[in-house]
């Protein structure tokens, strides 16, 4: 990008002022004749400090994050020279509040991505993403008669940590086992983090009409975010871009004291996938799970209404990547949750892909979004989406996105993970929600090839906890976990039944699912 770009990007009051800057990691080595040592990358260090020292006074260069194991990826910010002198610190955070004053000085820019560009220790520069939610039509169900299910004292219940904008309908908060609300409520959205929980709490109560819900009741673990379309205030209390994973790693720790394993995240980064690049947001995503072995399940995105695709199986194409997944939703720890059309619409097919979700690929192709739920459909002129929830003051409401498909998946997986006694590992839960997971039937069309399918539905729709663990007389389900080291093998003595057996010769099927860390 140019100096024009980033001045106009980095001009908004929804985005972080700096860039990103990512090293390339050298490490000791002598091979063929070709030898690096740590005094070479040093000397790379000092070359680039007294490169930005052409810039004089402000130049702020530090960590990005503080995680050791990202002492690579840098933050840079260029301030207006009276405010701050120049501070080059590769191996720590520098805090400054001082984003009022971010130099929109086009030629220090320009100087400054030319510096950055000739060196030999920068790999990639960045512009930081802006954070947000992706808002649809709604509309208020007068006279619904549903209502949100009371909790039992006394009676235990699957958990969910809701990273969200706050859980302020008052039916909802009382399934909230802890609430973390260090932000002025006037900057976190007042109705999103309430549609999020009363789904995970009742949805099965608020669409009775609606299959493969899970039961009701779900203790809650409400984290807020300072995040609202109308008036972001995100980055008044994240100044750069990394301090804001350094504080959920810090949420989620706490979170999983509680016994809190599946975290629903349906808040994006306004960036879409590319194939060249892993973001910093979905790597940081990866460290917090690993760390913690928690999961996250991620809402794919929605499209602006001036994106919307055709209704399905229309502007299937794969044309352009403006309908790509939004960061953070490649990371490949995580579940990402597309949205299909639920019943009751004639213009929109019941379990195709909605007009707004957005989909894949991942990086390199890979199988993003994982899979896919209701979402509520969008038809112009009309209202109704077909999935109800409850906004922050208690009334009944329908919204269409991605945002509202994710809870329906990560109650599938808390629920898998409480029937299950909590003792099956963050890969174990994905295997078994992939492993069960359907193509919905618009997908299985013969004119709709295999790639379309996986872009847009990923491993399809999965189905209840229950019915993952309990099968039908006809089927077997075998779960194996472990560590395989290099020239290993696992073999599993399975001996056929006899009821499969016909004229001396086998017969059935069998599907393999394979979860992994790198």
């Amino acid at each position: 990008f140019s100096a024009e770009d980033s001045i106009r990007w980095l001009a908004q009051d929804n985005v972080a002022k700096g860039y990103i800057v990512d090293l390339i990691e050298f490490a000791e080595a002598s091979d063929k004749g070709y030898e690096t040592r740590i005094d070479d990358v040093r000397a790379l260090r000092a070359d680039l400090a007294r490169q930005l020292h052409l810039l004089g006074a402000g130049v702020i260069l530090s960590k990005l994050c503080k995680s050791d194991t990202l002492a690579s990826t840098l933050f840079i910010r260029l301030l207006e020279p009276h405010v701050s002198e120049t501070i080059i610190n590769f191996d720590s955070v520098v805090d400054i509040k001082f984003d009022q004053h971010f130099d929109l000085n086009i030629e220090r820019h320009r100087l400054l991505l030319k510096i950055l560009r000739n060196s030999q220790l920068v790999r990639s520069v960045s512009l930081p993403p802006a954070v947000s939610r992706s808002e649809n039509a709604s509309f208020y169900a007068e006279g619904s008669q549903a209502k949100l299910p009371t909790r039992i004292s006394g009676q235990d219940y699957p958990k969910v940590g809701v990273i969200d904008s706050g859980i302020t309908n008052a039916a909802v908060k009382e399934w909230c086992i802890k609430t973390s609300n260090g932000f002025d409520p006037n900057d976190c959205d007042p109705h999103h983090g309430s549609q999020v929980a009363s789904l995970l709490v009742g949805g099965k109560s608020l669409n009775p009409e609606l299959d493969g819900l899970e039961d009701d009741g779900c203790l809650i673990y409400d984290i807020w975010m300072p995040v609202r379309n109308d008036n972001s205030r995100f980055h008044s209390y994240f100044e750069a871009y990394g301090e804001f994973f350094d504080w959920l790693d810090l949420e989620v720790r706490a979170a999983v004291r509680d016994g809190v394993k599946i975290f629903n995240l349906s808040i994006n980064f306004k960036e879409y996938v590319r194939d060249d690049a892993y973001s910093f947001s979905a790597s940081q995503i990866d460290r917090i799970s690993k760390k913690h072995n928690v999961l996250f399940v991620i809402s794919a995105g929605n499209l602006t209404p001036l994106d919307y695709r055709q209704s399905w199986p229309s502007g299937t194409a794969l044309l352009s990547d403006i309908d790509r997944l939004s960061q953070p939703s490649e990371a490949v720890t995580a579940v990402t949750v597309g949205a299909i059309n639920p019943p009751g619409c004639e213009k929109n097919i019941h379990g195709a892909p909605t007009i707004y979700t957005r989909r894949g690929p991942g990086v390199s192709m890979g199988v993003k979004p994982d899979v896919v739920h209701y979402g509520g459909f969008v038809q112009r002129g009309n209202a109704t989406t077909g999935l109800v929830s409850a906004n922050g003051n208690g009334k009944f409401i329908q919204e269409s996105g991605t945002s509202f498909s994710a809870p329906l998946v990560a109650k599938m997986l808390a629920s898998l993970d409480y029937r299950t006694g909590k003792v099956l590992t963050r890969n174990a839960l994905v295997a078994m929600l992939i492993h069960h997971s359907r193509f919905p039937t618009p997908l299985l069309e013969k004119s709709v090839s295999s790639y379309v399918r996986r872009r847009y539905v990923g491993f399809g729709t999965p189905t209840v906890s229950e019915n993952s663990l309990v099968t039908d007389d006809c089927t077997i389900t075998l779960l194996f976990e472990g560590n395989l080291k290099k020239g290993e093998v696992v073999e599993f003595e399975f001996k056929w039944p006899n009821s499969l057996f016909k004229n001396g010769k086998c017969f059935g099927a069998a599907t393999l699912t394979l979860v992994y860390d790198s």
